[in-house]
This record gives structure tokens, C-alpha cells and sequence, in this order.
């Protein structure tokens, strides 16, 4: 365990009333950049396991692609799946649904858990073929219900759906939660063990001062024992501070929003990109909005919405639910997903440094994973190592790259 540090704030005023300057005078046990849903539920484990902890981010928690994530939790799709991330996606989300009671009452937040069914939709029989291997290891996964549809099948689950769709597939038991709140509620019940949050600007890394190593915010110093990077898409900006490759990206998602309806999408529908057509999702969520995820394109920093990625949507959505796409438009949102080359969170010590950790990279599946990277985080913080399957994912497998570029 690590030694106890008094994890007050100090907030020092000194000047004119004309300029101030603020400084951040002390020392913690665990600083934790990034109050996104890595930061929050990193926080969250670090502090029920008893340590001292503080959260900075430039912006409120849960600004960014925590925020707008449709918050789909299926563990049985994604990259390098089967592979790799398989065993990671399955075992966090059986956390997930064991989490969901204790967290709502830790947080008193309701983040609308809830369990729901999903059906994977194709428009030829080529496009059925060619998912057919994904379809058996479902059909094969113990805790989930499988079915093959007909077109006749689809229509009679639900009529809105187009008839030139060819077949379907029938997943039954995947979840979703409202990724903004389960931020929220990571933060709230953080709190309530003592964590803090506050709202700095992390600048740079101040390596072997005076009282330690420290991170220089728009507002001060802060000196810190351990240091958890959770800084998302932002995280590249950390390899020129350890002088290490951490070469995150961000992939670029857009939603749209349709008013309400009397008759909601309660299975979440999906069609994934075929010759003839683009990918996209659908459901409507506890807001009572009926959600249309999501594009997938490179980018920097940039979180503007794009007319763009809207007419993609659009065209997409009329291949499978004609009339949705005449339904009123009342949002549309960008978020930008963090992620790393070859599509792995990164989780973990960073080579060199004996008290940074790194916990980013998880691109579409941040809200999945979120109680995988926060309790391992916990645990690799407080005791040099975990018994969640991660070991593929540390920062080790990038000793032999470049540091990469910042984004702009």
C-alpha cells in the first residue's frame, strides 16, 4: 500500500486584483489526468481501495466522448475479436452487470442499465456469408441467446424495418447504459471515498524536482506520488513529457438524434458496411431519443459535427428503416474515440517510469472495458500487478517506435 499523503487542495492567490496568478502548493498520492469515463472509474477503484486521489481535467467530467458514446455494451464484436481483446471485452462486461446495483447505490446516480437484444441485419446473402463465422462463435457463446432470421423473421420482430433486407442474425443478453451518467456515477461514488476533483489544465511534466516529480497546470504545480494518464485522444501529448511512445489517435464518431416516438426501437438494430452501403445503428435510449450511430472517420482534435457525417447516416439509415430517416433530426454530436495502432487499450506501468501508468487506447469499446481499466489500474497502481487479463495491452509492446507527433 502506498504511504498516505494529506490530498488537500491549496489554492494560493497572490497580485492584483487586475492579475492573478493561482498556484497548487502539495503533494498526493494519486493524480489522475483525464476525468473521462478511464479517469473516473480509475478513480473510482483507486479510491475504494483506500487511496488518496485527485482528478484533474480541463474540462467538466465526462465532457467528451464519455459523454455522447451510445454506450452499447456487446462483448461478442469489435476488433480482434475473436483474438486478443476477446477474453478482456467478456470479462468486463460480466463486471459490468455485477457492478450496476453497487454503483447506483455508491453514486445515487441512475445511469439506465439495462439488459436489451440486438439484431445484426444483411441485405444479401453475400453479405450473410461473410458474417457467417462471427454467427457461429455467437451461436457457441454460453450466457446469450442466438438465433438465424429470415426476412420473414426480421418483419414480424419489427415491420418498420425494410423488406430488401435478406436475413439477420438474433443476439439476445448484451446491454447498454447511458455512458455519460456511468461516468458521472464513477465520479460520484469516487467522491464518496474521498476522491477530489478539480478543474486544471495539465501543461507539462516536471521530472526529479525539489519535492518530487510534478504535472504544471494552467493554475500551479501539482507533485504527486503515482500518476495515472487517462487523457483519451489527448494522451499523445504525454510521450514528449516521459520521452516514450504513446501513440494514440482518435477515431472520429457522429450521432444523430431523432425525436421521440410512441413506438420505440427497443432491440438495437445494426447494420454493418456492405458493397452497396455504409454501417450504422439503431435504438432508442431511456432518454426516449432514437439514436443513430455512428460514423468512423481519422481526425485530429477536431469535435465539430459535420453535414457530412450527417447525409452518411441518413443514406445508411434509409437502406434498413425508410421511415426513420424522414423522423425530425433534434441532435447531432461528435465525439472523438481514443486509439492506439493496433486497435488495444493501453493499460499499464510505462517502461522507464516506476509510478506513471497509463490508461487509454480503448477506442469503440471505452464503456465496455471502463471497470477492466479502472480496477486494473487500481490494482497495478497499489500493487505492481493484477489478475485481470490485460497483459497484452501494456505500454510495452511501443518500445520500439517513434515518439509520434503531437496532434493538431
Amino acid at each position: 500500500m502506498l504511504r498516505t499523503i494529506k490530498a488537500d487542495i491549496v489554492l494560493a492567490e497572490v497580485g492584483t486584483a487586475k492579475h492573478k496568478e493561482t498556484q497548487v502548493t502539495n503533494s498526493l498520492e494519486v493524480l489522475v489526468i483525464g476525468a473521462g469515463i478511464a479517469g473516473c472509474a480509475s478513480a473510482y477503484y483507486l479510491a475504494k481501495a483506500g487511496a488518496k486521489v485527485l482528478v484533474i481535467d480541463k474540462d467538466n467530467v465526462g465532457t467528451h466522448a464519455s459523454k455522447y458514446a451510445l454506450g452499447l455494451l456487446n462483448p461478442l464484436t469489435g476488433s480482434e475479436i475473436p483474438g486478443k481483446n476477446e477474453k478482456l471485452m467478456s470479462e468486463s462486461f460480466k463486471i459490468h452487470k455485477e457492478l450496476w446495483p453497487v454503483l447506483l447505490e455508491e453514486s445515487g446516480i441512475d445511469f439506465q442499465p439495462r439488459t436489451i437484444d440486438h439484431i445484426e441485419l444483411f441485405m444479401t446473402e453475400k453479405e450473410a456469408e461473410v458474417h457467417s463465422e462471427e454467427m457461429w462463435r455467437w451461436e457457441k457463446t454460453e450466457g446469450f441467446k442466438f438465433q438465424k432470421l429470415t426476412s420473414e423473421d426480421i418483419l414480424k420482430m419489427d415491420s418498420r424495418i425494410s423488406h430488401n433486407v435478406h436475413s439477420g442474425a438474433f443476439l439476445g443478453g448484451i446491454g447498454i447504459v447511458d455512458s455519460g451518467k456511468l461516468t458521472l456515477a464513477f465520479a460520484e461514488a469516487a467522491k464518496s471515498y474521498g476522491a477530489e476533483f478539480l478543474k486544471l489544465s495539465a501543461v507539462d511534466f516536471v521530472p526529479n524536482g525539489t519535492k518530487g516529480e510534478a504535472i504544471t497546470t494552467d493554475q500551479g504545480i501539482l507533485h504527486f506520488e503515482k500518476l495515472v494518464v487517462a487523457m483519451g485522444p489527448w494522451s499523445n501529448i504525454t510521450s514528449k513529457w516521459f520521452n516514450y511512445p504513446v501513440p494514440i489517435t482518435s477515431l472520429k464518431g457522429e450521432i444523430v438524434y431523432f425525436k421521440g416516438t410512441e413506438d420505440p426501437y427497443n432491440i438495437h438494430l445494426e447494420l454493418k458496411e456492405g458493397e452497396d452501403h455504409g454501417s450504422c445503428s439503431v435504438i432508442t435510449k431511456a432518454d426516449g431519443h432514437t439514436w443513430l450511430a455512428a460514423t468512423e472517420t481519422p481526425s485530429g482534435l477536431d469535435e465539430t459535427t459535420t453535414e457530412k457525417a450527417r447525409k452518411t447516416l441518413m443514406d445508411t439509415v434509409r437502406t434498413i428503416l425508410p421511415d426513420l430517416s424522414e423522423s425530425k433530426i433534434v441532435n447531432q454530436t461528435a465525439c472523438l474515440r481514443p486509439i492506439a495502432p493496433d486497435l488495444r487499450p493501453i493499460i499499464g506501468k510505462l517502461p522507464e517510469w516506476d509510478n506513471v501508468f497509463m490508461a487509454t487506447g480503448a477506442g469503440k469499446k471505452g464503456i465496455l472495458i471502463s471497470p477492466i481499466i479502472g480496477s486494473s489500474t487500481s490494482d497495478i497502481v497499489l500493487t505492481g500487478n493484477t489478475h485481470l487479463p490485460i497483459e497484452w495491452a501494456s505500454p510495452q509492446r511501443f518500445s520500439n517506435i517513434g515518439i509520434p507527433t503531437e496532434q493538431i
